[in-house]
């Protein structure tokens, strides 16, 4: 991937790629997303979200019910999809 982005630079120089870590574990016994964080960080090409979306039953329920997670009642999944949303989009009201 990295290799990739390197060359649509070639056609592109100001093409941004960014990636995203989702269905992170919660456990806090479970190093998966320190491990991910530390491999993406050696891939140059690539801009690492600061966000981080996490592994939860929400988002299953909103897939399953035909809705988006912020439509439901889960503070947290909703505050990571914002979260996302605002270093996608960046801040609109100021």
């Amino acid at each position: 991937m990295n290799e990739l982005v390197t060359l649509a630079r070639g056609m592109n120089p100001i093409l941004e790629a960014r990636v995203l870590i989702s269905m992170a574990p919660t456990h806090p016994a479970v190093k998966e997303t320190a491990d991910a964080q530390e491999l993406l960080r050696e891939l140059s090409a690539l801009v690492p979200s600061v966000i981080t979306i996490s592994e939860q039953k929400a988002y299953r329920d909103a897939m399953t019910e035909g809705r988006g997670v912020c439509e439901l009642n889960n503070d947290k999944a909703s505050a990571e999809i914002a979260a996302l949303a605002g270093e996608i989009y960046g801040d609109r009201n100021g």
